[in-house]
């Protein structure tokens, strides 16, 4: 079977076709585009809570060595977490296997207990050693829980609770992240807290982290690449 086309309809199906190619290209591009914002959303709020494990595993390791009670080791990581802020007004969150808030940017949360859907899912993720959990969550200005939200869960078995942080799925990706810890003057014990305040800085990129290392962007990092472990330390910073 045969089709006469006229010139004018020659091009307008080859307009469709270019317009159809160029539909294809934008929606790959856009689910390209939002895979990658949800990647780097997940990498960003699962490094700050391992940024803030660390601080929890080092008052752990203190009260394992008997340098500490466990009533100071409680007292101290509880604060840290406390004080943690990040883009703003982010937090992070610590709450035990019986539902019950620890730590909390709302202080009317802080002690009390409630099992909510949401917790039974963070529970679970940090008793199976943690992970991502996604969900529609509210948001300051808004009515409802109507937002992609995904948080990151980490346990803490010796404390019987989990810390974890969440963020907003689809809102703008920064470059860099950061959290400040900010000194507690009511801390009960006035001889620890050498610093005012304190700045974790998350650099995913080995090379850039290692850089800004040599640059004294920062103080201090971790997870140093053994190849480079000697010229970091020969470098007289």
């Amino acid at each position: 079977m045969k089709f006469k086309l006229s010139l004018f309809n020659v091009f307008l199906l080859l307009a469709l076709i270019a317009l159809i190619g160029v539909a294809t290209l934008s929606g790959i591009s856009a689910t390209t585009m939002r895979n990658t914002m949800l990647s780097d959303r997940q990498d960003k709020v699962k490094q700050i809570v391992l940024g803030v494990n660390t601080i929890v595993r080092h008052e752990l390791a203190k009260q394992k060595n008997n340098e500490q009670t466990p009533e100071a080791t409680r007292e101290r990581i509880l604060s840290a977490i406390q004080s943690v802020r990040f883009d703003g007004d982010n937090y992070i969150f610590a709450i035990t296997y019986d539902f019950c808030t620890l730590a909390h940017v709302d202080p009317t949360k802080m002690g009390k207990c409630k099992k909510l859907p949401r917790r039974e899912v963070f529970n679970e993720l940090a008793k199976n050693g943690g992970g991502f959990s996604r969900y529609k969550g509210p948001k300051p200005g808004f009515q409802g829980d109507t937002f992609d939200k995904v948080s990151y869960i980490h346990p803490v078995p010796e404390m019987n609770m989990y810390i974890g942080t969440g963020a907003y799925m689809l809102d703008d990706i920064e470059l860099g992240v950061r959290a400040t810890l900010k000194r507690n003057p009511n801390h009960f014990n006035d001889k620890v807290g050498h610093v005012d305040s304190a700045e974790l800085l998350i650099i995913a990129d080995s090379t850039a982290r290692q850089n800004a290392l040599v640059s004294n962007e920062v103080d201090l990092i971790d997870k140093v690449e053994l190849q480079t472990a000697d010229l970091l330390k020969k470098n007289t910073r």
